[in-house]
Parts: C-alpha cells; sequence; structure tokens
C-alpha cells in the first residue's frame, strides 16, 4: 500500500514498528541533524538513493506517531549554536569533534530535506534547541498531544511532553514535567535514562562527553558528608544523589551545594582537586559561574536567548 507515495507495507520490517491511527494537527518534529548523518553515512549509495531514504524514514516516523505534518530541524554549518561556545568556561564546547570526518555527501543530504520537507535552518541555536521551542510552545498553548519529539539524542529527554522511540514507534511522556531518571546497568557501563527536567539535573552532575561538557569534576561521597570525601562522579554516583528528589527546587538546592562544597574543597591547600577555572586562560571562575555555564549548555531552550535557562531556573527554583 502506498501512503504519500511510500509503500508502507515496508515500514513493519525490523522491531515490529508501531503504526498508529492519524491525530488530526499532530506534528512530529524530527531531528535531522541525526536523520542527516543516519541516510549520508553509507557513502557506497547514489544520491537518488539518499533523497528516497530521506523520505522513507521521515514518512515511517510520521506513521509511528500518528502525525499529520512534519517539521525537520536542522542546525547548518553557519549556526552559531546558540552561543555555546562563547558560553562554555571550564572547556571548550565540543572541541572533540574537530578533525572528524563527516559524511561525504552529509550537507547535500541537508539541503536535499530543507528545500524537500520546508526544514528549519537554525542558525541562531542548535536543532535540539528548536524541536524544544517547538515542543514547549504547544504545551503552553495547551497543544501537548500535538507535538511529538523523534530523536536518538538523550539531551532532549530533559524536554516534557511526547516523544517517540526511533525505532519502535513507542510514544512515551511523563506525569509531570519534572519527570523521573532510572540507572540503566544491563551493559558493563551504566547510564542514566529517564523522561523531564530531573536528566537535566542529572546531566548537572555527570556532564555529557558528546559535547565535551564537564559537569561536576567529582562529589562528595554522600556516606561521608559532613566530612567531605570526594571521588569522581559518574552515573552511580549521579543516581544516588538524586534518585529521592521529586522537584526542580530541590534539585537546583542539592545540585548548587555540590557545586560550592567541591570548589571550596578544591580551593583548599594541597587538595589535589582542581579548582573552576577558565578553560582559556586559566583565571578562576566562582562556582556559581561555573553552574550558569554548565546549564547554558545541556539546557534544551524554550526560546533562543541564551538566559533562558536563568530565567527557568528563577521561575522554578528559587
Amino acid at each position: 500500500m502506498l501512503v504519500n507515495g511510500i509503500d508502507v507495507s515496508k515500514l513493519q520490517y525490523e522491531r515490529k514498528t508501531l503504526v498508529i491511527p492519524v491525530v488530526k494537527d499532530r506534528t512530529v518534529h524530527i531531528d535531522g541533524d541525526f536523520l542527516a548523518y543516519m541516510v549520508a553515512y553509507d557513502n557506497t549509495k547514489s544520491l537518488k538513493e539518499m533523497e528516497k531514504s530521506c523520505d522513507f524514514k521521515a514518512e515511517k516516523i510520521r506513521l509511528m506517531c500518528g502525525a499529520e505534518h512534519v517539521v525537520i530541524h536542522l542546525t547548518p554549518k553557519e549556526s552559531n549554536k546558540g552561543h555555546r561556545y562563547a558560553l562554555a568556561l571550564l572547556r571548550e564546547y565540543q572541541t572533540n569533534r574537530k578533525g572528524k570526518i563527516k559524511p561525504k555527501f552529509l550537507h547535500i543530504v541537508r539541503a536535499y530535506m530543507h528545500k524537500a520537507f520546508g526544514g528549519i535552518q537554525h542558525v541562531n541555536c542548535e536543532a535540539d534547541d528548536g524541536m524544544a521551542m517547538a515542543q514547549y510552545k504547544a504545551i503552553a498553548e495547551g497543544k501537548r498531544n500535538l507535538s511529538v519529539i523523534a530523536t536518538k539524542d538523550k539531551d532532549l529527554t530533559m524536554v516534557p511532553g511526547l516523544q517517540v522511540d526511533w525505532d519502535t514507534g513507542v510514544i512515551t511522556d511523563t506525569k509531570d514535567d519534572f519527570g523521573y531518571i532510572r540507572l540503566d546497568d544491563s551493559k558493563s557501563t551504566k547510564k542514566i535514562r529517564g523522561r523531564g527536567t530531573k536528566m537535566f539535573w542529572a546531566q548537572m552532575l555527570t556532564g555529557d562527553a558528546a559535547d565535551n561538557i564537564s559537569g561536576l569534576p567529582m562529589c562528595c561521597d554522600l556516606q561521608y558528608l559532613p566530612r567531605g570525601k570526594y571521588k569522581s562522579i559518574g552515573p552511580v554516583l549521579a543516581y544516588e544523589v538524586l534518585k529521592d528528589i521529586t522537584s526542580d527546587k530541590e534539585a537546583f538546592r542539592v545540585v548548587r551545594s555540590l557545586y560550592n562544597m567541591y570548589n571550596a574543597a578544591a580551593n583548599e591547600k594541597d587538595s589535589g582537586m582542581p579548582p573552576f577555572t577558565n578553560w582559556r586562560d586559566g583565571t578562576p571562575i566562582t562556582a556559581g559561574q561555573a553552574l550558569v555555564s554548565e546549564a547554558q549548555l545541556l539546557w534544551m531552550r524554550r526560546s533562543v536567548d541564551p538566559r533562558d535557562v536563568i530565567n527557568w531556573m528563577t521561575e522554578k527554583c528559587l
């Protein structure tokens, strides 16, 4: 059977993909950056094959979401990425991506998606931010059921509202915007999984290696409070810190305290712990400056304003 020129019978291959009835006026916001890499990765394919693959995958996601409309979000080469390079204090933003070879036809596939789908080129933020903004806008307008995010990027799990599993078509939401976290120990390397802003607070502790974001370098082991024995923070310790917290206000208080405690301990004589410093010139920065910088890098924005997370913290946490 053909739908919009796509043979949907082929959508039933791999992992029992779900296809649900269309919901009137529902829009799925697709991570075009990921889709472009996914399609362009095999450079043995012709450009025509890549274009057809874009069409097929976008239609598959639309059908999985029961969406009437598709919006593809892209981060063009000229994007300032929300000024994150300037906002980064502890480490240079995304420096770990320099020199990596990109798929040969990546820019051509991006251009095709922009033309074929009217894809949005986000020059003042990242595609992730664009999807977050669209979702927040729909929720604010009382249309929570009419906006779905489709991505494999864990960063967007902090955004409330509907999100679809790229592989299975399962759509999830949270009971509240704060959400939840869990420790995934199914593989040798443990990871934190979850939804809602509780995931944001988890990343404020663990950072994000994919974007070279530091997070809190070390954390005071809860077993030794108030003596202050510190150890490297990873998913397990971050989960222990946050697992029983039930609000953004409480999470902010705890995370801010840990940033303050770390920097105070690091500035003690012979601590052996590096204090917070600006990666550009090594000048000292305060715990507050470090916390705000990390938040601005990690936060999926409600607007293009780099201060959006500061405004959000003021609203929700103070």
